[in-house]
């Protein structure tokens, strides 16, 4: 049978938290030999599997609560990106619009205008050109600094998302271990209270073989008294007849 357990379910879920700061998933072995290392304490492993229950819902639920934050984290930068892509993308397409209208009027204006004309628009187009492609080359800039966050965050997502899916797979490891551990135990408990009511069994048997040789004893006693009783009686029978037979003896004498 386990002893009585001496180690709180509070002190086994910090000691699955401990453990899990070392890299080391929680199971029953484990948690039984940090307690071993730290203090020589021991417990029943139903404590240890109860408690590590308990702690792998909490972890779970951990688990769950930052994926959420980190999901909440993530969608205003993302968000943040396409508002200014689509941004970008909006500017660039109106760059070009106004880049073909200004082709088109200068065209226009070729045909309608002599050639001083003509230059005094190219002029001017070209220095709307000059400013359209140093406002591109900034989009340009901001553009590559936000591809590369979002691929730092998709980076740092996919490593998260591994992790969990890691944790995840040992969590379902150690569930079925659990179980297994679980079934174990509970047909072990079977074993012993069979032992125990076949213990009981024998403990009463022998209760009664006990009594019973006591009331034989009993019986033997009373026999014998009853026998030295009778005897008693016998002798002093004997002699009362030894007595009648002398005094006849003494009479026939005397005749």
């Amino acid at each position: 049978m386990a002893r009585k357990a001496n180690i709180s379910r509070g002190e086994i879920l910090q000691a699955c938290w401990t453990l899990v700061d070392k890299q080391q998933y929680p199971n029953i072995p484990r948690v039984a030999q940090y307690f071993l290392d730290k203090d020589g304490r021991q417990c029943s492993n139903t404590t240890l599997l109860n408690a590590i229950n308990q702690w792998q819902k909490d972890y779970q639920e951990h688990q769950e609560q930052i994926e959420l934050n980190l999901d909440e984290r993530l969608a205003a930068p993302i968000k943040q990106f396409i508002r200014e892509t689509t941004k970008q993308l909006n500017q660039l397409v109106e760059e070009k619009a106004f880049d073909v209208e200004a082709e088109r009027k200068l065209k226009q204006s070729a045909i309608d205008s002599d050639y001083l004309s003509l230059s005094t628009s190219l002029a001017a187009l070209e220095e709307v050109h000059q400013e359209l492609k140093e406002v591109h080359h900034s989009h340009q800039i901001q553009t590559t600094s936000l591809t590369q966050e979002k691929q730092h965050l998709e980076k740092r997502l996919n490593e998260v998302v591994s992790h969990n899916q890691l944790l995840k797979e040992q969590l379902e490891e150690a569930h079925r271990a659990n179980e297994t551990l679980r079934l174990n135990l509970a047909q072990r408990e079977l074993d012993l209270a069979k032992q125990d009511a076949h213990i009981s069994s024998l403990e009463r048997t022998h209760a009664e073989q006990h009594l019973q040789q006591q009331n034989e004893q009993q019986k033997l006693e009373q026999t014998n008294r009853q026998w030295q009783e009778i005897y008693s009686q016998l002798k002093s029978l004997n002699a009362s007849v030894n007595q009648l037979q002398d005094k006849d003896k003494d009479r026939g004498k005397g005749k």
